[in-house]
């Protein structure tokens, strides 16, 4: 089941993600205001591109704790990890991809994570985090 959810996200089909990021955001951000400013772990499951990631980042207390981001769809984790400036974007890649890569790369302090989201313990074991979204 797995391999079948994660193959429906193409590169091409994270990076319509892009055209809607506004929308997106707005929910994440709203989401994200649940979670309490901190200088502990946070963890955003179901990551996608990032969005939501982004607004964990700035939930954080002086960028002290760490964002670790997990999804199962390699394409998402591909186009988050470009925004986030953890890859370089290939000299062929889309604009909008571009664009919103100079905007997200200066958010630091995040792991994006491959994995299933049902698995979690096989992925940190007992470790303990102060906030959980899932947007």
């Amino acid at each position: 089941m797995r391999a079948r959810m994660a193959s429906v996200f193409t590169e091409h089909t994270a990076l319509r993600y892009l055209q809607f990021e506004d929308i997106y955001r707005r929910g994440a951000r709203e989401l994200a205001g649940f979670v309490p400013r901190t200088d502990f772990p946070l963890l955003d499951l179901c990551c996608g591109t990032g969005f939501s990631t982004r607004e964990l980042v700035e939930r954080r207390r002086q960028g002290t704790s760490s964002i670790d981001a997990v999804d199962s769809s390699p394409a998402q984790l591909a186009v988050a990890r470009v925004l986030f400036g953890l890859d370089a974007p290939a000299h062929d890649v889309d604009e909008r991809l571009r664009d919103a890569h100079h905007d997200y790369s200066r958010f630091t302090g995040v792991v994006f994570y491959e994995h299933d989201v049902r698995d979690l313990a096989a992925l940190f074991g007992e470790r303990r985090f102060a906030g959980v979204i899932c947007n």
